[in-house]
């Protein structure tokens, strides 16, 4: 069954490929990182016949280490989210919850209470946490080190050309690190690359990249609540971005991301992004000629 699952998925190109991968990465990591596509969390899962295990300081160690530039780095999208997955696994309580998002923490105190209440709570749920996080945002977990970025996913020069066409699909869906002209760019990032270059060669299907997003945030116009409501992102998440960004520029730009970051995998082209803005009142002509554009490329 396996065979012909990855010959099968191999034969249908590049997007079959990438989507198997990130499906593979978010329900089974530890096959991820015994197949090399992602470092094991501090060797989590892996260990030497000679080694005891020693499971009950790795994740909680592995919170402690990167709490500062957790609670400066996370979104709170994210930690909504983590919270919901933390409730769900009965880790929190609704106290807990409703104790993290009380009324009136700016977001870097309820990151930092989020991430406190994990660890006193022991290995358990800072490991249900640490999954959580590689679900939900991997770029972020790849800034904090808890896992590789695969074969430079996500980082492209200014001055390589990014051929992704070959990568998922070469050496039996393995992935090849250390080749700089051959990166892969349809991971789903969720930080925001504000470069105005666009280098990347686009297949059909790719994912649109923040550099393509910048530059579609800077053709439309000002009406946010509208915007917003065509990519379905609710009024205190539109809050939240507002609070966290001055430029409207910016703020446009986060909404894209934002939408980008929550549609499944090979979802969020710049047809489907298309489709989310064509019924946008007075979508400015411009925006409309970019996105035919970049179809076009």
């Amino acid at each position: 069954m396996a065979r012909c699952l990855i010959d099968m998925v191999i034969r249908k190109g590049e997007r079959a490929s990438r989507i198997m991968i990130e499906s593979m990465m978010k329900r089974d990591p530890d096959l991820c990182s015994t197949l090399g596509m992602i470092a094991s969390p501090a060797g989590v899962g892996h260990t030497s016949d000679k080694t005891e295990v020693k499971p009950r300081k790795q994740n909680k160690g592995e919170l402690q280490r990167i709490h500062s530039e957790f609670v400066k780095t996370v979104k709170i999208s994210v930690i909504r989210g983590l919270l919901d997955d933390l409730l769900q696994q009965k880790v929190f309580s609704t106290e807990d919850k409703d104790s993290v998002m009380e009324k009136g923490k700016i977001k870097t105190d309820m990151a930092r209470c989020l991430i406190d209440m994990v660890i006193r709570k022991g290995e358990r749920a800072s490991r249900i946490m640490i999954e959580s996080m590689m679900k939900r945002d991997p770029d972020l977990c790849s800034t904090l080190g808890l896992i590789a970025s695969p074969a430079g996913v996500g980082h492209t020069s200014d001055k390589t050309e990014v051929k992704p066409r070959k990568q998922n699909k070469g050496n039996g869906g393995r992935k090849r690190n250390g080749s700089k002209s051959e990166e892969v760019a349809n991971k789903k990032p969720c930080t925001v690359d504000v470069s105005d270059s666009i280098t990347e060669t686009r297949s059909i299907g790719q994912t649109l990249t923040d550099k393509e997003l910048m530059k579609v945030a800077k053709t439309l116009g000002n009406e946010l609540e509208q915007i917003a409501i065509h990519l379905e992102i609710t009024t205190k998440a539109l809050e939240d971005i507002k609070a966290e960004h001055r430029s409207v520029a910016m703020q446009k730009l986060k909404m894209l991301v934002m939408w980008k970051c929550r549609r499944p995998p090979g979802k969020a082209t710049v047809q489907d992004l298309l489709e989310c803005l064509k019924d946008l009142e007075d979508l400015p002509a411009e925006t409309h000629q970019l996105l035919t554009a970049l179809m076009k490329q």
